[in-house]
């Protein structure tokens, strides 16, 4: 019998809901603001609800501030309905001359602007807070409301926004990680300001060369229900204040579309392919000791065919597959077996509440998802040959060669004049640039990582 009343476990089960979906965030990004020419008639309806936007000293401003917040609140909608924008109330993140504060946002004027649309019931407010004697913190979390979207957007489906290309800071660098379950406070979303070095102008260079090719070439998906943006941009994001940590490339519609709608997508018309490295990372930890798995697969320390298959288990058992994968990969992200089994559990809770079907029914049975782990993870197991680099937190240094991958993929397209869609380990072209894909992807693999990939078609 519980030790809580009912009214108290529902308490408590509301408490946990509300934690695990403020969890879905991301920072507020400040270089996007609302396109004021393609809706003038509606931000004159919504300047209407606040006086100090259309009279005073100030009132430029104040509607260059809430243009601002609505367009990020709008396109993380966009994005995820179920999102939230994570702001700092840090009046030091936001300097006026700022790396990423190109359009010079106020701490002021952007806190009021937040409570006047909070108070005008067009966003919903949750107030972060900090606690000088423990150190923990929470950034402030907002989203756009019901009538928020019904004022801007009642017949189109997409809000338009406006970002020059030439006036955004596409290399980010941030002081955590992203989405780490372990760092509670929010340095995981904290910008760092940095210095240039002919690294970063290099980069920067790459990442705008890449934006401006795919400016000249029309994407689309008929299939999805969201329109998409006309001029995308790309973001190239590092972790942990470092350079080799992280450093995937982020930004377009194709990142966040559905796998079942990714076939469906347009480039000029055309019909596209997706081609994608497979078991990547897997690949990537063996090639750290060096060890080329496709070209070892006959090594009986090897499963061959299959990096997330076993010798145990047949492979036509795909839920099991679904579960390996995700235990090695989070065995290679996690910086402990705690956490790593944390966030194989929290997988398998998700998958049981959507009923997904995706985990293994056994483990309905107490402990034995930990059982499982620890026999796939441990020295008997399959991976013996990596086993010292599990739990290491090593994850982003393999996003980070990953990323270099990608990057020389887009350098060879741009040289080309050939539009490419990158999803971090995996491309997609027009389907007359297959062949051209299944080159570059295989050269310049060799080159980065110094193995033989191996690719499938989606």
């Amino acid at each position: 019998m519980s030790a809580f009343s009912l009214q108290e476990q529902e308490r408590l089960l509301g408490a946990q809901l509300k934690a695990e979906a403020l969890d879905n965030w991301r920072p507020l990004n400040l270089q996007y603001k609302l396109d004021a020419q393609s809706i003038s008639g509606t931000l004159r309806k919504l300047y209407a609800e606040f006086s100090i936007v259309r009279k005073g000293k100030h009132s430029k401003r104040n509607r260059r501030h809430l243009k601002i917040v609505i367009a990020d609140v709008v396109r993380s909608y966009q994005e995820d309905p179920e999102q939230y924008l994570a702001v700092s109330l840090n009046s030091n993140d936001y300097k006026a001359n700022g790396r990423y504060n190109t359009l010079r946002v106020s701490y002021r004027r952007l806190r009021s602007t937040i409570e006047l649309l909070h108070d005008a019931e067009l966003i919903e407010l949750h107030t972060g807070y900090f606690d000088r004697s423990s150190g923990k913190s929470a950034w402030t979390r907002v989203r756009a409301t019901p009538k928020l979207i019904a004022m801007l957007n009642p017949v189109r489906r997409r809000i338009p926004l406006a970002c020059s290309p030439d006036h955004y800071e596409p290399i980010v660098l941030r002081e955590g990680k992203p989405k780490d379950a372990e760092l509670r406070n929010e340095a995981r979303g904290r910008l760092v300001e940095y210095d240039d070095t002919a690294d970063t102008v290099r980069m920067r260079d790459v990442v705008r060369n890449y934006v401006s090719l795919l400016h000249e070439h029309h994407i689309e998906n008929p299939a999805d229900e969201r329109d998409w943006e006309d001029k995308p941009l790309i973001w190239r994001k590092f972790c942990n204040s470092s350079w080799e940590s992280g450093g995937r490339f982020y930004g377009g519609n194709w990142q966040n579309c559905k796998r079942d709608l990714r076939p469906h997508i347009l480039i000029d018309g055309e019909r596209t392919i997706e081609l994608d490295y497979v078991a990547l990372h897997a690949c990537l930890a063996y090639a750290r000791k060096g060890i080329g798995w496709w070209e070892n697969v006959s090594d009986r320390h090897l499963i061959a065919q299959d990096p997330y298959g076993t010798n145990w288990r047949p492979l036509t058992e795909k839920q099991w597959r679904y579960f390996y994968k995700k235990a090695l990969n989070v065995a290679l992200a996690a910086t402990s077996e705690r956490s790593s089994l944390q966030a194989l559990y929290n997988l398998w809770r998700n998958d049981e509440l959507s009923g997904a079907g995706r985990m293994p029914l056994e483990f309905k049975q107490k402990g034995l998802l930990g059982i499982e782990m620890r026999r796939y993870l441990g020295e008997q197991g399959p991976h013996v040959r990596i086993v010292d680099l599990f739990f290491q937190g090593i994850g982003l240094n393999l996003q980070y060669w990953d990323s270099q991958v990608a990057e020389a993929i887009f350098l060879e397209f741009v040289a080309r004049g050939k539009p490419v869609l990158g999803i971090h380990d995996s491309f997609i072209v027009k389907e007359s640039d297959q062949e051209l894909l299944q080159e570059v992807m295989s050269t310049t693999y060799q080159r980065v990582i110094g193995f033989k990939p191996k690719f499938t078609s989606k």
